[in-house]
């Protein structure tokens, strides 16, 4: 909405100051959405953007087993051991489209490819005049009159259909991670006794045998950069 004249003063020293005489830009009757407006990323002029679901998983499972023996021995009173095994992956997922006025979600004539979107048929500029706006001036300094709106309620108004449209993941920025570890251990616990005064403890080796990785990162459709790691 731009105002026929603009009248302002932001000085040094003074309090700010702006109106635009005779005209008020937050007129709830003026009120529109859609129509050309430029929207980087998109062949789709006038759209709004929906960033996401963006949507992290992170599942572990582990498993571990401790056992001991007893002795009936003047030094060894026991042995213990056990062992640990988990398994972990993580994904990250992430999806963006458009939003076109009075319709909604774009569709992808090309999926993964952001700049291939269409609005629907019947997309067009939507009126607000008896969407529930609300004109307000702010106190304490002179400013053009502002507009308040319930964004629920425009959103359900603007935009009908929401819903992510197929082939709108960024697969850019969609990982997967997978880890797994072994672990074991053995220990032998001891007892005697120095100038009469008791003596306790143990002597053991823990061992963590290996440790595996794998990076998957999609590129183009469903072609994939693999990375493998891990160490001994």
């Amino acid at each position: 909405m731009y105002p026929p004249n603009l009248a302002f003063n932001v000085t040094d020293g003074q309090v700010p100051y702006g109106a635009t005489p005779g005209f008020n830009p937050a007129d709830p009757a003026l009120q529109s959405a859609g129509g050309f407006r430029s929207n980087s990323g998109s062949n789709v002029s006038g759209t709004g953007q929906s960033d996401g679901p963006e949507e992290t998983r992170d599942r572990i499972g582990a498993v571990a087993i401790n056992l001991s023996r007893s002795f009936d021995s003047p030094f060894f009173s026991a042995v213990k051991f056990g062992g640990r095994y988990s398994d972990r992956q993580k994904t990250h997922h992430s999806s963006r489209w458009g939003l076109c006025a009075g319709t909604g979600s774009t569709t992808y004539t090309i999926p993964y490819d952001i700049n291939s979107q269409a609005c629907p048929a019947g997309t067009g500029v939507v009126s607000l005049a008896n969407a529930g706006l609300q004109s307000f001036t702010v106190p304490q300094f002179t400013a053009p009159p502002l507009v308040y709106g319930n964004f629920d309620s425009l959103r359900a108004l603007l935009y009908p259909n929401d819903a992510a449209p197929a082939g709108s993941e960024m697969l850019l920025v969609h990982t997967t991670v997978k880890e797994k570890s072994y672990e074991g251990f053995v220990r032998l616990d001891f007892k005697s006794s120095i100038l009469d005064m008791p003596l306790t403890g143990g002597l053991g080796v823990r061992s963590r045998s290996r440790q595996d990785g794998k990076l998957r990162i999609p590129v183009h459709g469903q072609h994939y950069i693999h990375a493998h790691f891990g160490h001994e």
